[in-house]
C-alpha cells in the first residue's frame, strides 16, 4: 500500500467534498423537479476537467491560429522578396537607362553652348568683314565685269567716233548710200567683235544661256505663230 501525504489530503477533501454535496442535495430534494426553475437532482458526478488540459485545450485554438498567421507572413515575405529580386534588373535598366539620358542631355547642352559660342564667332567674323558685292571698278559686282563693262563702253564710244569722223571726212568725195553701208558694216563688225569678246573673252554673257534662249524662242515661235491680220 501506498501512503503519502498528498493522498491523504486529497482523500480528506474528497470525503468533505461528498458530505457536503450530499448536504446540498439533501437540502436541495424539496425543490427539485417541482418547476422548471428548479431542476431534478442528477446523482451522477461528472468528472472534472483538469484545468492543465482545459488551459492546453483553450491555448491550442490560439496557437494554431498563431502559427498559421506566421505561415501567412512568412510565405508573404519570400513572395514579396522573390518579387522584390524579380524587378531588380528592371530597376538596374531603369537606372541605366537614366544615365545615358543624363549623359545625353549634357552632351547636347554642350553641342548647343559649342554651336552658339561658334555662332557668336562666326557672325562677330562677317560683321568684320567689309561688303564686296559692289567691290569692282565703275560700281561692278567684282573686277572682270567692271574691266569688261568700261572697256565694252570706250569701245562702242571708239566706234561712233570713228563713224562720225568717217562720214566727215568722206561725206564729200563718196556717195551717201555707199558711205553710209560701210559705215553699217564697219559698225556691225564692231558689234560683232564686241559680242565675241564680251561672251568669250570677258565672260560677262553665258554661251549656254543664249543658245537657250535663242532655242525657246524658235520653239515659241513653232508652237505658236503669229498670225495674220485679214
Amino acid at each position: 500500500m501506498v501512503v503519502s501525504d498528498t493522498c491523504d489530503t486529497a482523500k480528506n477533501e474528497y470525503i468533505s467534498a461528498k458530505i457536503a454535496i450530499a448536504n446540498k442535495t439533501k437540502a436541495y430534494q424539496p425543490c427539485a423537479g417541482t418547476d422548471e426553475a428548479y431542476p431534478a437532482v442528477d446523482e451522477t458526478l461528472q468528472p472534472v476537467a483538469d484545468p492543465k488540459t482545459q488551459n492546453i485545450n483553450t491555448v491550442s485554438p490560439i496557437v494554431q491560429s498563431i502559427n498559421d498567421s506566421t505561415t501567412t507572413y512568412t510565405a508573404l515575405v519570400t513572395s514579396t522578396k522573390a518579387l522584390l529580386a524579380a524587378t531588380q534588373p528592371l530597376t538596374d535598366y531603369k537606372t541605366i537607362l537614366q544615365n545615358q539620358l543624363n549623359a545625353t542631355t549634357q552632351h547636347n547642352q554642350s553641342l548647343q553652348q559649342k554651336i552658339t559660342t561658334e555662332t557668336n564667332s562666326m557672325n562677330q567674323t562677317m560683321a568684320a568683314i567689309p561688303d564686296l558685292s559692289n567691290a569692282g571698278p565703275f560700281g561692278a559686282s567684282n573686277v572682270q565685269q567692271g574691266v569688261g563693262y568700261a572697256f565694252l563702253t570706250f569701245y562702242s564710244f571708239f566706234f561712233i567716233l570713228l563713224s562720225v569722223f568717217l562720214y566727215i571726212y568722206f561725206k564729200n568725195s563718196i556717195s551717201s548710200s555707199l558711205l553710209i553701208t560701210g559705215i553699217v558694216l564697219v559698225i556691225g563688225l564692231a558689234g560683232l567683235i564686241a559680242y565675241i569678246c564680251a561672251v568669250y573673252g570677258l565672260g560677262l554673257v553665258d554661251p549656254q544661256y543664249l543658245v537657250f534662249t535663242l532655242n525657246l524662242q524658235k520653239e515659241s515661235k513653232r508652237v505658236d505663230p503669229p498670225r495674220r491680220l485679214p
